[in-house]
């Protein structure tokens, strides 16, 4: 019987903060009471990689949900002395799995999957292999005109976890470097960013949350930063004024050869985490043959490994889908679209509005660190409407693609993306969008006796699945829609 989780209530707990001669500080809402944790990028001096800071915050969300009605989601150990015992395997582990780097090593690691969408979208998978329920876990992610200080206040407030990626500019708007900090809590008066940022490092003695005030020299668990929001909603972090007293929660971010060249820190995106998804997708496998290929020639119902996957798209509560993404990495010989959508092949690559890579800095004297090149790559198919969209309350069929049977042991492990715009890669002229990503639902065929050995076969593909993820070419899997 399955453990029964009581409702998650986030509580929020009201400080009053003094005010400065710069800006005048109104009550700051904590999350949870200060609960969410500050763990940081680098752990040791000898790590090979230290600009890992998406890794440091999507591990602080991941801690706090596994705390907070999903235990499971992280692996703890049984004797662990402390909390950095079962933090830094985790920040290590979310490396891998986002950066697609082992950071102690600088190795590429099998987990790697390229985007925090898609990588955040395999961890809960892979831990809802012995823990179910946490893959209702669901990532939204707010891109360009979508990143504003409302939305961000707004999910925070209905209690999502956020983090997001900030770019340094310069004065001449050219960007320096991005960085990923965690949400901690909201300035009703929009003046303050409350975030923890994961550069600073704490004893290993004490829990890896703490709510101000803080000691004398203590390094603040969550920062506080004076922020500017722009005509349409954007906010961005602006460096301290220094004629005044430094405040205790702000540490500095504008510092070192590199970021002592930028002006302020634009938020660019955020991504949201939150339970239940507001969208669907059911995947329902036909027969081989199903779709006639490029050519014409139809093809033979003959005992075959090959056979067409279905796709009903149902629209919850999201806004209206304007585009579904469908990962699948098994060839692909034909695909079709409902009537007003197109299909065209996929690639993680090709939408780095939607699944770029994460932010990579690290805190000085390291934050010259390179990127690598070596950027893993999902393939499948994308389809788009500018006409028809998917709006609240309703489904549509139609989506179809034609693949081989291994497909059945990678489906609810694959990634489904659904969008309320078009990415760039279809319209140059699109200005960001919202995205949700989750995993679909295979629904299973009837078990005649083909259908058991077939079961069989996927039940023990999906144990090597993670193997089958090492994904490292960036060609597309081409194929023709119809």
């Amino acid at each position: 019987m399955r453990r029964k989780i009581n409702p998650i209530v986030v509580a929020f707990l009201m400080f009053t903060l003094s005010g400065s001669a710069r800006v005048t500080r109104a009550a700051i809402t904590y999350f949870d009471n200060g609960q969410m944790p500050d763990f940081p990028q680098v752990w040791d001096p000898g790590q090979k990689k230290k600009g890992i800071c998406a890794a440091a915050t999507t591990a602080d969300i991941m801690w706090y949900w596994d705390a907070h009605g999903y235990p499971g989601l992280i692996d703890h150990k049984a004797n662990a002395t402390g909390w950095r015992d079962d933090a830094e395997p985790l920040v290590y582990q979310m490396s891998k799995y986002l950066y697609g780097r082992d950071p102690v090593t600088d190795k590429i690691a099998i987990e790697g999957q390229g985007s925090i969408l898609a990588g955040l979208n395999a961890y809960i998978n892979k831990r809802a292999q012995t823990t179910p329920f946490v893959r209702t876990l669901v990532v939204d992610k707010y891109e360009e005109r979508w990143a504003t200080y409302a939305s961000w206040t707004a999910t925070i407030g209905a209690g999502n976890t956020n983090f997001g990626g900030f770019e340094w500019k310069d004065a001449n708007d050219k960007r320096i470097a991005e960085h990923s900090m965690t949400g901690a809590g909201v300035d009703g008066a929009g003046e303050r960013l409350i975030v923890t940022h994961g550069w600073d490092d704490h004893p290993g003695n004490v829990p890896p949350f703490k709510a101000p005030p803080y000691a004398a020299n203590e390094k603040p668990y969550i920062n506080s930063y004076l922020m500017s929001q722009g005509a349409t909603g954007r906010m961005a972090i602006i460096p301290a004024d220094q004629n005044q007293v430094a405040d205790a929660e702000t540490a500095e971010l504008f510092q070192g050869n590199t970021y002592g060249k930028a002006t302020r820190m634009t938020l660019t995106e955020f991504y949201s985490i939150h339970p239940t998804a507001k969208a669907r997708a059911e995947i329902k496998k036909k027969k081989a043959g199903g779709i006639a290929p490029p050519d014409g020639k139809t093809r033979a119902a003959v005992a075959s490994f090959d056979s067409t996957y279905d796709v009903k798209v149902s629209n919850d509560s999201f806004t209206p889908i304007y585009q579904f993404i469908q990962q699948v990495e098994t060839p692909i010989d034909a695909s079709t679209a409902p009537a007003g959508w197109q299909a065209v092949p996929w690639s993680s690559l090709y939408t780095g509005d939607i699944t770029g890579a994460p932010p990579l800095s690290s805190p000085p004297p390291d934050e010259e660190e390179t990127v690598p090149d070596d950027e893993p790559a999902l393939h499948g198919v994308l389809w788009y409407t500018n006409t028809l969209p998917i709006f609240p309350g309703q489904q549509l069929e139609g989506f179809s693609f034609n693949t081989s049977d291994s497909f059945d042991a990678m489906a609810e492990d694959s990634l489904s993306v659904v969008s309320d715009g078009v990415s760039s890669y279809i319209d140059a002229s699109s200005d960001g969008q919202i995205s949700e990503a989750f995993s679909a639902t295979l629904v299973p065929e009837p078990a005649g006796a083909m259908g058991v050995l077939l079961i069989a076969a996927a039940a023990a593909a999906r144990r090597n699945r993670r193997a089958s993820f090492a994904r490292r070419n960036r060609g597309g899997n081409l194929h023709a829609s119809g």
